[in-house]
């Protein structure tokens, strides 16, 4: 993974994430705590190219990104 690929990445997420919240959570829009969990996803997905660009194994940020999600989906369901 380059390093230009990586930023394609992060401003794919950012998009995805903080400028175009999806229908689905778009109760959740103005929520802080919302923001700063796709904010902490963002660093998370950042964290896990630069180490597949190190080669290195990134089992443990993908598992930090899978239970973020189960975090979002329990609040999700619940909110």
């Amino acid at each position: 993974m380059s390093h230009q690929s990586v930023i394609e990445r992060l401003s794919e997420l950012r998009q995805k994430y903080i400028e175009q919240p999806s229908q689905n959570d778009s109760h959740f829009v103005d929520s802080p705590q919302m923001t700063k969990m796709k904010k902490k996803l963002i660093a998370l997905e950042k964290e896990r190219c630069y180490l597949k660009m190190a080669q290195k194994d990134c089992k443990a940020v993908d598992q930090k990104i899978a239970d973020l999600k189960e975090s979002f989906a329990e609040k999700h369901e619940g909110g």
